[in-house]
């Protein structure tokens, strides 16, 4: 039996790198070995709780690139075997169980998956590291574009985790007169001056109604007291979506983007959405084509994916790099299974 290597979740924060049989190529599949995989936000969130009740062990995962290691007979393409690729997001074709992902040695594609995913040819000059990045900014160019953030307007950017950092640079290319980060944890607040928002400011873990130090006000006397055309909340804070509002001027949208605990309730001040014209807006994910934008800005050297990487380490550190990342001492990790 041919083996992997691979990082298999038994439970909440019971995370194993073991040998696993070695997945094998469909005939209208691919076999990917995988050269890099970054570790997400979401995947923090699903290795720390319960999010697979029944189906442990499983493998997460999904933001990959690789190399093709083998194309079943029946697939039509003009890749080939030996092809370094990026590959999108997997999802689950149906009736398939839902624990294979990237962290592992290989990932196979079914033909739902070549249906539903990018698998794009990868220069040979950009790093499987810096590509993996493509997956959070399809998402954020997605919200971007839906919501128009566009030249002239100010925008506020609530936690400057990666997902943050590239809403704030995001903005700033799409021509936003004004960015705003706000961050709890100093470490982040030192990583977000290397992507040049005009003002960084400490956040707040509670409603302060205009106290010493609190960041609505901070960010109402930044904007002259009219408050900010986007107001982004990129962290799972219920607090920070509260603040988002009355953080927002009047005919703003405020965007939900991060998700938070599962169960728990955001208190919305509706009176200041309703008497404000305030759009509240949620956005998960993006489409195919996103997902090329996204990588065609990557590849053409347009946004610079280095700087989201804080660290490259072997699989086999996936622990310490959950640790590092929940407590905010890097913004992405990036593993070489």
């Amino acid at each position: 039996m041919d083996t992997m290597k691979a990082a298999l979740m038994y439970g909440p924060g019971d995370i194993r790198v073991e040998q696993v049989e070695k997945p094998v190529c469909a005939e209208d599949g691919m076999l990917i070995n995988i050269k890099a995989v970054g570790l997400c936000g979401s995947d923090i969130r699903h290795l720390t709780t319960d999010s697979r009740p029944g189906e442990y062990p499983c493998i997460f995962g999904h933001e990959h690139s690789g190399v093709i290691a083998e194309i079943g007979q029946k697939v039509k393409t003009d890749l080939k075997e030996g092809d370094r690729v990026f590959v999108s997001p997997v999802l689950p074709f149906p009736g398939a169980h839902a624990a294979m992902g990237g962290f592992a040695e290989y990932l196979p594609l079914s033909a739902w998956n070549l249906e539903t995913s990018n698998v794009l040819p990868l220069p040979d000059d950009v790093p499987f590291e810096r590509v993996i990045i493509t997956e959070p900014l399809s998402s954020v160019y997605s919200c971007q574009d839906a919501v128009n953030v566009k030249i002239g307007q100010t925008v506020v950017v609530i936690g400057a985790g990666p997902v943050g950092c590239l809403h704030a640079a995001l903005a700033r290319a799409r021509g936003a007169s004004k960015v705003i980060v706000l961050e709890l944890l100093d470490e982040r607040l030192k990583m977000a001056e290397q992507f040049e928002p005009d003002h960084i400011l400490r956040g707040a873990d509670q409603l302060m109604d205009g106290a010493d130090g609190d960041p609505v006000r901070a960010v109402l006397d930044l904007t002259d007291g009219r408050g900010a055309d986007h107001v982004i909340s990129a962290n799972p804070s219920t607090v920070a979506q509260q603040q988002a509002v009355f953080m927002c001027a009047e005919g703003g949208v405020v965007t939900l983007f991060g998700g938070v605990p599962r169960g728990a309730l955001t208190a919305l001040d509706t009176n200041t959405i309703h008497y404000s014209s305030i759009w509240v807006y949620g956005h998960f994910g993006f489409s195919l084509e996103e997902n090329r934008k996204a990588y065609d800005l990557i590849c053409s050297g347009q946004f610079d994916g280095d700087k989201y990487v804080s660290r490259i380490m072997p699989l086999d550190g996936i622990n310490e790099a959950v640790e590092l990342a929940r407590t905010g001492q890097v913004l992405k990790i990036v593993f070489n299974p």
